[in-house]
């Protein structure tokens, strides 16, 4: 107190000044930085708050946008596979039916040798023939003798409406020669024996034969006679595929290095064509026979039989591949761009690999093909 008393009155104004004035703006100064320190903390961590759910949510929605845009182009080559699919499905039906017309023509045809020649040796179709193939210098793969000339003609849109996006692409030139529908065309007569019989092929035997045994038909497989007894007057009998079933030791591609590994002997012409992974392989010889009632004043004297060249059936798939190239001379199973064709008991019936394809042995007995264990 006696300090208070000795100082000035202006010292002890300035005082009062300072300890009603400043120290209360001092204290509301510090309570203000403290609350705005709290809310900027706050808005901080708000903020990276609100980062972090933007930053998931938009890595959702592109998680989401991948897999919608994934799962359309899965779609969209589902589809278009399918479209190939069914196209060529269609097109192979309406091969076979049109080999039901064939087989009702000829049996207005007087049966004799003369006619079923003419008719035999006219009735062809081009298919689709690659040239020679060889090892390569590491002896690692197939390669073409003969590599295919480059082509030199760039085309113009030729008007201002084909400017916009133009495209082109290259024709597809296959090497094409025309070859029989069938190999052989013969007259049943009733007791089973060949009356009239021309071949086009040495697939078939020209021996004409008592086809009532199973022993003198084609692979000694065919047991067709007794279901002819059964057709009635317009009626049609379709075999199975029917060939001698073609092995291999190898699976995939056939090369000294795989042999090696097999412990054989490498002999690519002694093994199952294989498109690209063994071009020199053996081919699948097979057929597929249509027969009908041949009448003559009502009666049914015999039968004629078409047997279709197992090649022509291959030929529809052989080529088509569901990828950019789109076809090709010769298939490669080895990329697993290739398609095939399985009957109605689901064994595959044309495919790249000949070994796949279903056959019979040299006693005309279903011959075991090629088989995953668990499928055995």
């Amino acid at each position: 107190m006696d300090f208070w008393l000795k100082l000035s009155v202006r010292v002890r104004l300035i005082l009062l000044f300072v300890a009603i004035k400043v120290v209360p703006l001092m204290f509301l100064m510090w309570v203000a930085w403290s609350q705005m320190r709290s809310v900027g903390e706050h808005f901080a961590e708000e903020f990276s708050s609100l980062v972090e759910t933007a930053n998931e949510s938009v890595h959702k929605v592109g998680e989401q946008a991948i897999d919608d845009a994934v799962s359309a182009l899965d779609s969209l080559a589902r589809d278009e596979i399918e479209r190939l699919t069914t196209d060529t499905a269609n097109r192979v039906a309406d091969f076979l039916y049109g080999r039901d017309v064939d087989i009702r023509y000829v049996a207005t045809i007087q049966p004799n040798e003369t006619a079923y020649r003419k008719y035999i040796d006219s009735a062809r179709r081009d298919l689709i023939f690659h040239g020679k193939w060889k090892l390569n210098e590491n002896k690692t793969d197939w390669v073409p003798e003969e590599l295919p000339a480059p082509e030199r003609y760039v085309p113009k849109p030729g008007s201002n409406d084909n400017a916009i996006l133009f495209h082109y692409r290259s024709p597809v030139v296959f090497k094409r020669q025309p070859v029989p529908l069938y190999v052989e065309m013969t007259f049943i007569g009733l007791d089973g024996q060949e009356q009239v019989k021309v071949t086009t092929s040495p697939k078939a035997s020209a021996e004409k034969k008592d086809v009532s045994q199973r022993r003198n038909t084609f692979a000694r497989a065919e047991t067709y006679f007794a279901d002819l007894k059964a057709l009635k007057p317009g009626e049609i009998y379709v075999s199975e595929v029917i060939g001698r079933y073609v092995g291999s030791k190898i699976i995939g591609k056939f090369t000294p290095e795989a042999a090696k590994k097999a412990g054989i002997p490498f002999e690519p012409t002694e093994s199952a064509y294989a498109g690209k992974e063994n071009p020199v392989g053996k081919r699948f010889q097979g057929i597929v026979r249509w027969a009908t009632p041949v009448v003559q004043g009502g009666k049914i004297i015999g039968w004629v039989t078409l047997a279709l060249n197992h090649e022509h059936l291959m030929s529809f798939t052989d080529h088509i591949v569901p990828s950019a190239e789109r076809y090709r001379d010769i298939n490669d199973a080895f990329d697993g761009n290739y398609a095939f064709i399985w009957d109605y008991k689901g064994r595959s019936i044309v495919h790249p690999r000949h070994h796949s394809i279903v056959g019979y042995d040299e006693n005309g007995e279903p011959a075991i093909p090629w088989l995953e264990i668990s499928v055995y």
